[in-house]
């Protein structure tokens, strides 16, 4: 059951923004207090870097995870009403009479409000998900896990901003409203790249239903 542990999801989600975090954190971290320690070291070493790597690991799960909490909260209504059929396949009437149609056929379903339903879509996918192999279900998936990255990439990309601005000798002030600047530029693009991808994740879900539901 651990052979595929971690996983591709688990590296780009966890490991990779971790990484970045351990990284950029020491080198601000060296820069305030002149330690000798930075990642060259650690990598000429390799118990150091295996260390290092379960470290970067842990802490790229919680603070993925706490960034991913946070935007969660946020866009909680907004993930809600696009999981929606009415809402997903906006604009295109006939697309969901049909989805409506075959959900209530496959499902057993008689409702007259299917298409405000926010649930429906997860009963659509694990129906896909025992229909179809282990490589449709990572292309399923994958833009869900995109969304997911996009919402943990927000600490990664402001303490390469510090470090940035540092090697350039900027004075705390001028750091301070860099910061406050990128943090606002990067939470309103973050947001929407998180919405985009987690859109066209459930907008896969509903067509992939439609093929593979076809003739039930």
């Amino acid at each position: 059951m651990f052979e595929k542990i971690p996983s591709l999801k688990d590296f780009i989600i966890y490991v990779t923004p971790g990484i970045l975090i351990c990284y950029f954190g020491l080198d601000i971290f060296n820069n305030y207090n002149r330690s000798v320690l930075n990642a060259g070291m650690i990598l000429k070493d390799s118990t150091l870097s295996f260390i290092g790597i379960l470290f970067s690991f842990v802490i790229g799960f919680i603070f993925s995870q706490l960034q991913i909490i946070i935007f969660g909260y946020f866009l909680k209504k907004r993930f809600e009403n696009m999981r929606t059929i009415k809402e997903s396949q906006q604009g295109n009437l006939e697309l969901q009479k049909t989805l409506i149609n075959r959900i209530k056929a496959v499902f057993d379903i008689d409702g007259d409000n299917i298409e405000n339903d926010n649930l429906i879509v997860f009963t659509c996918l694990n129906f896909i998900k025992i229909k179809t192999n282990e490589a449709s279900d990572i292309f399923i998936e994958r833009c869900n896990n995109l969304s997911s990255f996009a919402m943990s990439t927000l600490l990664p990309i402001l303490l390469f901003i510090w470090v940035l601005s540092i090697k350039m000798k900027f004075s705390s002030c001028t750091i301070s409203i860099i910061l406050s600047i990128s943090l606002a530029f990067l939470v309103v693009v973050i947001r929407k790249i998180a919405i985009n991808f987690k859109d066209d994740f459930y907008k896969n879900i509903f067509r992939q239903f439609i093929v593979l539901s076809k003739g039930e």
